[in-house]
């Protein structure tokens, strides 16, 4: 439009422009206008011709390319900044999770540990009450059996008798004991009768034991606890009635 201020489509508020060559080109991307290039005469002389049309339109061409590229780049970082936060926040999720799983084997650790080390103070326990009780008790049976042999050998079977009879009541003895360590590993009547009716045969064997009276008071009804904690209020009546 070399005359624009008598052009029929002119936008009023332009008429009055010292500019009145004008020239435009739209900017299409893959068959889509996605605006336009103008161009305006500084000289009231200079006119424009098809051949600068072709020339505005290589430019047009170019500029839309250059705006979409800038666009893809926009869109190209952004997206790579969406990325880096994600990466971070998950890399900070995996250094969580990585800490509360060595907190959590340092916890299993420490109860293995534990557990290691209990299972070792119950065998040392049960090694000394063995010890204490049943070793000793076998090697009396044995000298009270091998003295009876010799009152044998010499004709004194009265003697020999009443050795016979006091390596018996070791060994009846022996058996006692025996069964007592196996029921300390493990409480039979615990897991036949459940925590009271065990208390209460424990404390009636107990004075049957020690002379000491005993007795189990139980406050309100009896709840079935699980058979771990059975276990360890069995133990500690168990333990005070020891220290008793």
């Amino acid at each position: 439009v070399n005359d624009y201020a008598r052009w029929p489509h002119a936008v009023e508020q332009f008429r009055d422009s010292p500019l009145n060559a004008r020239m435009a080109v739209p900017l299409r991307w893959r068959g889509q206008v996605i605006g336009a290039l103008m161009v305006a005469a500084r000289s009231a002389s200079r006119t424009f011709a098809s051949e600068d049309v072709e020339i505005l339109e290589s430019f047009g061409d170019l500029a839309a390319l250059a705006l979409k590229n800038a666009e893809l780049y926009a869109q190209v970082k952004s997206f790579s900044r969406d990325l880096e936060g994600q990466v971070e926040e998950r890399t900070a999720e995996l250094v969580q999770a990585r800490q509360q799983v060595l907190e959590k084997a340092e916890q299993v650790q420490w109860l293995l540990s534990k557990t290691v080390h209990i299972q070792e103070e119950e065998r040392a326990r049960i090694a000394r009450d063995l010890h204490d009780s049943v070793a000793q008790l076998t090697i009396g049976a044995l000298y009270e059996l091998q003295s009876a042999k010799s009152d044998m050998a010499a004709r004194k079977l009265t003697t020999a008798r009443q050795k016979v009879d006091t390596a018996r009541d070791l060994l009846k003895q022996i058996e006692r004991e025996i069964r007592q360590a196996i029921y300390d590993l493990r409480p039979a009547l615990l897991d036949a009768s459940g925590l009271v009716p065990a208390l209460r045969k424990y404390a009636e064997s107990f004075q049957g034991l020690s002379g000491l009276t005993c007795c189990v008071k139980v406050s309100g009804a009896p709840v079935s606890l699980p058979p771990p904690v059975e276990v360890v209020i069995f133990r500690i009546a168990q333990e005070a009635l020891h220290n008793v």
